[in-house]
């Protein structure tokens, strides 16, 4: 009785917060020295890679890449695609926050800012 107790808690708690796949976690924003890699797969989403890679943001593990929120359907991740495009051919540096993981581990990123060299 206790098992399947515990099991409609955790069953509540998924349909309450509204799974969607992405695993919750702090916010984590760092600075970085430029975007060394722009990636779009299969999956419409946008990929970005850094100078020096990012750390683990939460995931569990370093990441080569981080995920857009949003697929490049959203004005969102095309200007996030524009500014990680201006970062890779000025190496300008580009601040990166995400907060979650995808399925698979990616970080997702939910804020982008290019910044001129101090």
């Amino acid at each position: 009785m206790r098992g399947v107790l515990i099991v409609l808690v955790v069953v509540m708690l998924v349909v309450a917060g509204g799974y969607t796949g992405v695993a919750s976690a702090t916010p984590v924003g760092t600075l970085y020295p430029y975007v060394s890699k722009v990636h779009i797969k299969g999956d419409s989403y946008l990929y970005i890679n850094v100078n020096g890679n990012f750390g683990d943001h939460g995931c569990g593990r370093t990441s080569f890449y981080v995920r857009s929120k949003d697929t490049l359907a959203t004005d969102q991740t095309k200007a996030w695609m524009q500014m990680a495009m201006a970062s890779f051919l000025s190496q300008s540096l580009i601040f990166v926050q995400t907060d979650g993981c995808s399925v698979d581990g990616v970080p997702i990123m939910i804020n982008m800012q290019l910044q001129d060299a101090p």
